[in-house]
Parts: C-alpha cells; structure tokens; sequence
C-alpha cells in the first residue's frame, strides 16, 4: 500500500498491480490518499471510522469511492483489489465497515466473509455485500454467512449512501454501547471495593472498639488483685 499527496491524483490510473506491490505504507497530511493493490482513497483524520472496499475491478473502487467520501462518516477509504489482503489490513487498520464484492479471482466474497467471521475479534464489524448478482440464493447465502446488508451494482447513489450511512451508524452505535457497558462494569468494581474496605475496616474496628470500652474495668480489676 502507498500514500500519495492530493495533487498525484490524476496520476492515480497509470500504476498496476505490479508496480505497487510490495510498497511500504507511510502517512501524508492533511489528505491521505491510500493505495492497497492499486486501490486509493482520501481523507480527513479527524472522521469516526475506516471503511474497506473490495472489488477486483478498478472502476467500482473509483464508483464506491466517490459516492462516500464527502457523504458519509469516515476516517479514511481503504480500497482493496486483492481479496488476499483483506485480513491483513483488518489486523493492522481501524476497519468498522467492508464493503465486499461477491463475485472476486483468487477469493470470492462469500468464502472471505466467512474467513471474517470466523473471528470472534470481527463480531462487530458491519460487513456490506457488493455485487451485481442478485438472484435469491445469492441473498440468502451471504446473509447466513454473517452479511449485515447487500448493494446491487450498478450502485444507485441516495440508496447505497442510505446503507453505509446506516452501517456506520450501527457500527458506531454498538462501540459506544461497549465502551459504557465496559465503564459501567469498571465502576461496579470500584464500588465493590470500596464496600469491601468499608467492611474490612468495620471488622478491625469492632474488637478495637469493645478493648477501648473494657479497657477501664480490666484496669481496675487488675488493681484489686
């Protein structure tokens, strides 16, 4: 993968493949445009979430590209060209929303979005099938493979902004409610501890309290012996 400054855009059609392979990736502000197999994209940093695109074919990316980058939440575009390396860009990228092609060479979309799933770590990852075959088994099967949603191609802009505005929002919506549970769960443990010392400094009190209230009388019994 590679990074580009804004003004090599109209350069971005000339790279393959083979000319980018093997590439290091490195971080360019204030626009980051990202290349992963010949993929790119742009955006702000400041944004919620990345979203991955997969298509084998250039154009889509180009397409998918242009429709979410000013109109929906993002801190970044990943597009991807090889299937091959989704997994390793979801290890190393603060991915909350795929948008997988079904139809792929080398990994088709159905067999990687259940490689995806079969991580627990990706439970939560909104995952948009993308493709141009929509025949009812197609449907079917990406849904029990673990699809939260499915796009038709060609993409009809207000409905595929619709569904990633949506995705983003849920993925959104489920890390927040995460972060609160994980808070609330902190602060439960806090109280218990504090319960626990209060009770703890309760106990060392009591036999403290009942030799300082017997204290005079062992003293005066002791001197009448």
């Amino acid at each position: 993968c590679l990074i580009l400054h804004e003004q090599y855009w109209n350069r971005l059609w000339a790279p393959t493949y083979s000319d980018w392979a093997g590439k290091s990736r490195t971080t360019i502000t204030p626009m980051r445009l990202i290349w992963c197999d010949s993929g790119w994209a742009g955006k702000d940093e400041a944004a919620a979430m990345k979203i991955l695109v997969v298509d084998d074919d250039k154009f889509n990316l180009m397409i998918a590209k242009d429709s979410l980058e000013d109109q929906v939440e993002h801190s970044g575009i990943l597009l991807c060209r090889n299937p091959l390396e989704v997994m390793g860009l979801l290890a190393t990228e603060e991915i909350g929303v795929v948008l997988l092609d079904i139809v792929m060479p080398h990994l088709d979309g159905i067999s990687l979005l259940k490689q995806i799933r079969s991580n627990p770590q990706y439970d939560d990852l909104q995952i948009i099938m993308f493709s141009a075959v929509a025949d009812h088994d197609s449907f079917q099967r990406c849904f029990e493979s673990g699809a939260n949603d499915y796009v038709s191609k060609p993409i009809n802009p207000p409905e595929f902004i619709a569904r990633m505005r949506a995705a983003v929002k849920i993925r959104n919506n489920v890390k927040n409610l995460k972060a609160t549970q994980a808070y609330l769960a902190q602060t439960e443990k806090l109280v218990s501890i504090g319960e626990l010392a209060a009770g703890v400094a309760h106990e060392i009190n009591n036999p403290l309290g009942f030799v300082g209230s017997n204290l005079g009388t062992i003293t005066r019994y002791l001197q009448t012996i």
